[in-house]
């Protein structure tokens, strides 16, 4: 006999003994097996849609935080801080495989490291039972963060279980801990003057305390200590209230310059008190800088750079200028305007507006400037026009400076003449250029290249001279040809210049180029090569036609004597 053993899953051996105590018979025993089996099959069909039914209306219940303790309280902006809590299990079977970590949009988790806490097996209830199993977290609370509410998310996932009969299912829980954070006032004092001042004569200073903190500052108070170099007239202390996060309170108070006190920076020092919003009260003195300027602004210009170093007539440079206020007093609405001359010309900005610019504060702009090429002398100024307001805009002044400009000797090539004839079809005809020196400086191993334009083509482009002196005249020589289609006129060609003077570096290359005309005519009038084979060429057609006519005139008197001589018979 064969019996299922519903608690261990087995299926039990008889002792084949009938419930008299008798053996059964080998079919009675067969019958019976059979009948097991049925019974057994049926029960399992049963136990399926129970089990899952079971499974899905008894597997209810949460984890919760309980016993949850912050310290220490309150909490501020920069403690560290530890939260401390237990969990409890309203399921009504043990949870499995629990995972504990936190989560947060807020900056205590971005700043403080988290434990991720597993348990294989939590029990019904509070987890522990006794104060045991606490889970504990430690944070560092920014010292720069707002005042304000900040949730952290506990959140633990687990697998429940309605019963040991039924499966297990995945499930979660999130729990918010909700922390509360006060921050940390500060307030910071500033001080102005309104413009210049005057020694001896009443000035008004300006106070502005701004909470730069986290929270809102109570009872805030501000007392002059102590006035090296004035003298107070009227009240030197002020209550100022309460001051939110990011606001200011102003506050304004007289004082009389010493006679003797100088242009710069003095500090001014306060005693600032003020209370939190935890009831903590802050005491502190600030050290307050007051920059005072006395008498008149003054600048001066100087060149600090210049790009290529050296300048040569006909030659661009552009210059770093830097702009210096050495006056003892601030200046505002500072513009300068760089002005050309004759020989030295500003490209591009010539006027720039520098703002205010304190004593002592230097700028920088950059300014074009080119050389004439007809400049033969080696030193030029530059006049630079700086207008500005004193202070406090009672004044404006016009200074004038002078930057010293300096050239380096340097050949300049001039083209004076032309020579050439040019026709429709000519080819290899050369054209001739007188070239002058009218420069300051020799210019050696110079090659000279020219360019042209259609119907102009150059043959052989090139010409060199070993050396011009200043004021000496060279005869440069290139060849061109004319297009056939190529119409009467002239036609603009550039000549480039490159050469080496004994003031520059050994590898130092100088170029200009000079723009010059050339004319092709129709050959009405002119001499040289080809004039001359042309002259001939007409002379040769002229012989020719002659001799032409010559021959034919003795053919025909030939043919008339015959006759003549008939007719006489």
């Amino acid at each position: 006999m064969m019996t299922f053993d519903a608690t261990s899953g087995v299926i039990m051996r008889d002792v084949r003994k009938s419930a008299f105590g008798k053996r059964s018979s080998p079919k009675n025993v067969r019958i019976a097996a059979v009948a097991t089996l049925v019974a057994l099959v049926f029960v399992m069909v049963l136990a399926i849609p129970a089990s899952a039914q079971a499974s899905a209306s008894q597997a209810n219940g949460a984890l919760s935080i309980a016993n949850l303790q912050i310290t220490p309280q309150p909490v501020v902006a920069g403690d560290n801080i530890t939260v401390e809590f237990q969990l409890f299990n309203s399921y009504s079977e043990q949870l499995q495989n629990v995972n504990i970590y936190l989560e947060s949009q807020s900056p205590l988790i971005n700043v403080s490291p988290t434990q991720t806490f597993l348990v294989s097996a939590m029990g019904t209830g509070l987890y522990g039972g006794s104060g045991y199993d606490i889970f504990s977290y430690k944070f560092h609370v920014p010292a720069s963060l707002p005042a304000g509410e900040y949730v952290i998310d506990v959140i633990a996932t687990y697998e429940s279980q309605a019963g040991v009969q039924y499966p297990t299912l995945p499930a979660e829980s999130v729990m918010p801990i909700d922390i509360y954070v006060y921050g940390v006032p500060s307030i910071q004092l500033s001080a102005t003057t309104q413009g210049q001042i005057t020694p001896g004569m009443p000035l008004q200073l300006d106070l502005s305390a701004l909470n730069s903190g986290t929270d809102k500052a109570s009872n805030v108070s501000i007392t002059l200590l102590n006035t090296s170099g004035f003298s107070i007239e009227g009240a030197y202390s002020f209550e100022l209230g309460s001051i939110e996060q990011g606001l200011q309170q102003e506050a304004s108070m007289q004082l009389i310059p010493a006679s003797n006190i100088s242009s710069g920076m003095h500090t001014l020092s306060f005693m600032v008190n003020y209370t939190s919003q935890t009831g903590e009260k802050y005491s502190n003195i600030e050290e307050v800088p007051l920059y005072i300027t006395v008498n008149r602004p003054s600048f001066i210009a100087s060149i600090v750079n210049a790009m290529p170093q050296q300048l040569y007539p006909g030659q661009n440079q552009t210059l770093e200028i830097e702009i210096e206020n050495t006056g003892n007093g601030a200046a505002k609405n500072v513009s300068v305007q760089f002005i050309g001359t004759d020989n030295i010309s500003v490209g591009g900005a010539a006027e720039f507006n520098l703002g205010n610019v304190a004593a002592g504060q230097a700028m920088q702009e950059s300014v074009f400037i080119s050389a004439g090429r007809d400049a033969n002398s080696t030193h030029y100024n530059l006049p630079v026009e700086i207008k500005y307001y004193n202070a406090n805009m009672g004044m404006n002044y016009t200074q004038i400076e002078y930057l010293p400009i300096n050239l380096a000797p340097s050949a300049i090539f001039n083209i004076t003449s032309e020579h050439g004839i040019l026709r429709p079809g000519s080819t290899d005809v050369p054209v001739t250029f007188t070239i002058k020196n009218i420069g300051n400086e020799v210019a050696q191993s110079a090659m000279l290249s020219l360019q042209a334009i259609y119907p102009i083509s150059t043959v052989i482009p090139n010409a060199y001279v070993s050396s011009i002196s200043p004021g000496q005249s060279e005869n440069v020589t290139f060849y061109v040809s004319v297009d056939t289609k190529g119409d009467i006129g002239s036609y603009p060609v550039t000549v480039y210049e490159q050469w080496q003077q004994p003031n520059g570096a050994a590898q130092q290359q100088y170029s200009y180029s000079n723009n010059y005309y050339v004319t092709v005519s129709n050959g009405s009038s002119g001499s040289g090569l080809y004039t001359d084979a042309a002259v001939a060429v007409v002379i040769v057609l002229i012989i020719a036609y002659f001799a032409v006519r010559r021959g034919k005139g003795r053919k025909v008197r030939k043919e008339k004597e015959p006759s003549k001589r008939s007719d006489r018979q």
